[in-house]
């Protein structure tokens, strides 16, 4: 989970990321979930990160355990994607997730 500032997001988790800036990197457990139920499932701990340039997080790239790009999702205080409780991160700041879930619509 790599959370970024500055820059536009890209259209697809295909786009190289160019000129936005890496604040901090997260990483899931192996394996990341468990197997979903009803089309729900929450990850396993997710090792914090230190933040090693301060900014604002607006976007983070997930990726899988081979540093592909999956998805990438809005970070916000509310009705984000990833909700923290403060996007204005500061260096040498650890950045917990205390919680993360996936669901996907049937």
């Amino acid at each position: 989970m790599l959370f970024r500032s500055t820059g536009s997001r890209p259209l697809t988790p295909d786009e190289a990321i160019t000129d936005q800036t890496l604040l901090v990197t997260l990483q899931f457990s192996d394996p990341a979930f468990p197997s979903s139920s009803a089309g729900s499932a929450e990850a396993f701990s997710i090792i914090s990160g230190i933040v090693i340039t301060s900014g604002t997080a607006t976007w983070a790239r997930i990726k899988n355990g081979s540093g592909s790009a999956v998805f990438d999702c809005t970070v916000g205080t509310a009705n984000s994607f990833i909700n923290l409780q403060s996007v204005n991160l500061v260096i040498n700041q650890i950045l917990p997730i205390d919680y993360f879930s996936l669901t996907h619509p049937r």
